[in-house]
């Protein structure tokens, strides 16, 4: 960053009081969002120069070692994608996860079209083990969020490659009616072909959109594959490796994307770990002592729990809506499928996981090792993504490639748990690579000869997919700037005006566009000779 581009910095600070002013440099779009998020600011700082196959060595790292095997993390792997990917992909999967247990989990889980995490598991299957290219790319994507969230897993995103400034982008067209929005992604029920035929129609309408039929017909055949899954978690698995196989260009070796839901593999470890005495999960669940000591090491950590909350809601003492309160180690979930935070308290001598619906209903389970496991087995709890990550990142040692959020807070929930245990003299090792980072960056853009933007998985298909292997040489810091767009709607929502998308555009355009890999007009082809 120049001195020049500092002291406009400051002075654009003073003037808008912490508000994004109309006219920035592309370092100063990038200054806020390093203030905003240390993980992006450490990882430019010390990674920066580095090209994005460089930066991935870094990165595809672990543990030699771990606190409980592995082995089991493999077979849940293997059981939930043989039936839905296929025994030979499954197969290959468990193998490669004990060979190399690194994992994406920057993602959340549905039928991905949000263009920064499509872009982030494009980077991914770039990695290498003992030295050869991957042949499965593995994501554990969340799955405790609801439908209408960021990554809007109720439909499908479009990125238009030129629309007005008044039309947000990315363009939403739902798949679920509205009246499933709040429902979660774990617990939602399967896309069914009357709610594709829908959708059929809603897109026909929207004048904005190029060729609606060629994308129904993309989505509607993406979907075909699914027809009878159980669940629209199953179904996401399987579209989201049709689209994969048609988003990569065969001009490398085949790639499989293993795209399962985070809490469904969590779930089967849980089962597995309450048999367990030994096991991370019990030791802090059934002792008094630890679990009590845990839940104060983690109040009000980023995703974990709020004890004040949780009380004020089960105890009814908020009135109108309740706040967000995280919940303690799994979420409940009610008959409309919405979930409910859980709170340990003890009732007549018993002690409880805890909670109110959003309707007000109260909700209790008892907390012993049959009643948990039950619950689990019968989706009436899932795991919580700090129990999530406690089963697969802190007991088993697989490294999990998160987004800019979990580099800074799996990291303080390892340090927590250690403390637990040494305040509890129960000493315990837990070797866990826990800062890993592989999100915020798309190295792909899509042209219209007068701005850069950023390009999702439809957009990429009906471009004739992408080369993989041409985003190994873009810079890490030119990645990041690449998804400005995104980026800075997710981290400053509120300072983020419609203007900043083609001002971004045409900076991008008028000093990335050799440095990025382009889609559009302006082809890849071209900027390679």
């Amino acid at each position: 960053m120049t001195l020049a581009d500092s002291n406009t910095l400051e002075s654009e600070k003073k003037s808008t009081s912490g508000e994004l002013a109309c006219s920035h440099s592309l370092e100063s779009y990038l200054q806020r969002i390093r203030e905003a998020l240390p993980t992006v600011d450490r990882t430019l700082r010390d990674h920066g120069d580095k090209t994005i196959a460089q930066y991935l060595e870094t990165q595809n790292v672990f543990s030699a070692t771990s606190f409980q095997p592995r082995d089991d993390l493999a077979e849940v792997v293997y059981n939930y994608a043989k039936p839905l990917l296929g025994e030979e992909v499954a197969r290959e999967a468990a193998s490669e996860l004990l060979a190399n247990p690194v994992v994406l989990t920057a993602n959340h889980h549905g039928v991905d079209y949000f263009a920064q995490s499509v872009q982030g598991t494009l980077i991914f299957s770039l990695r290498k083990i003992n030295g050869k290219q991957a042949k499965t790319v593995p994501v554990f994507a969340c799955g405790n969020v609801p439908l209408d969230n960021l990554t809007y897993p109720r439909g499908v995103l479009l990125y238009p490659p030129s629309i007005s400034l008044n039309q947000k982008v990315p363009f939403k067209v739902p798949i679920y009616s509205n009246k499933y929005r709040r429902e979660t992604v774990s617990a939602a029920r399967s896309i069914s072909g009357d709610m594709l035929l829908q959708f059929t129609k809603r897109i026909g309408k929207e004048s904005s959109i190029s060729k609606p039929a060629e994308i129904a017909d993309l989505v509607i055949d993406a979907y075909s594959v699914s027809t009878g899954s159980d669940s629209y978690s199953q179904q996401a698995t399987q579209v989201n490796s049709v689209l994969w196989s048609k988003i990569i260009k065969r001009t490398r070796e085949k790639t499989d994307l293993v795209y399962l839901e985070l809490e469904k593999i969590a779930s089967r470890l849980v089962c597995l770990d309450l048999e367990n005495t030994e096991s991370l999960l019990v030791r802090l669940l059934f002792s008094e002592p630890h679990r009590t000591a845990l839940e104060h090491a983690l109040d009000q950590e980023k995703s974990c729990w709020n004890i004040a909350e949780l009380s004020k809601r089960l105890t009814m003492i908020s009135e109108g809506h309740f706040k967000q309160s995280g919940t303690f180690m799994f979420w409940g979930v009610d008959e409309r499928k919405r979930r409910i935070p859980l709170l340990p308290v003890e009732e007549d001598g018993k002690c409880m996981l805890s909670g109110r619906s959003d309707s007000r209903e109260r909700w209790d389970i008892e907390l012993t090792v049959s009643v948990i496991a039950e619950a689990i087995q019968n989706e009436r709890l899932i795991p919580s993504v700090f129990t999530s990550f406690l089963v697969i990142t802190l007991a088993r040692g697989v490294t999990a490639l998160g987004g800019y959020y979990q580099a800074d807070y799996l990291p303080k929930m390892k340090r927590a748990v250690e403390l637990v245990f040494q305040n509890c003299n129960d000493s315990v090792a837990i070797p866990s690579k826990v800062d890993g980072y592989l999100s915020g960056m798309q190295p792909v853009l899509a042209t219209n000869n007068f701005g850069l933007y950023p390009t999702g998985p439809v957009e990429l298909i009906n471009d004739g997919g992408i080369d993989t292997n041409w985003m190994n040489n873009v810079s890490v810091k030119d990645a990041h700037m690449g998804s400005l767009h995104e980026t800075l709607e997710d981290v400053l929502p509120n300072s983020f005006l419609p203007q900043f998308r083609d001002d971004i555009a045409e900076q991008l355009f008028k000093n990335l566009r050799n440095d990025l890999v382009i889609t559009g007009l302006f082809s890849s082809t071209e900027r390679n000779c």
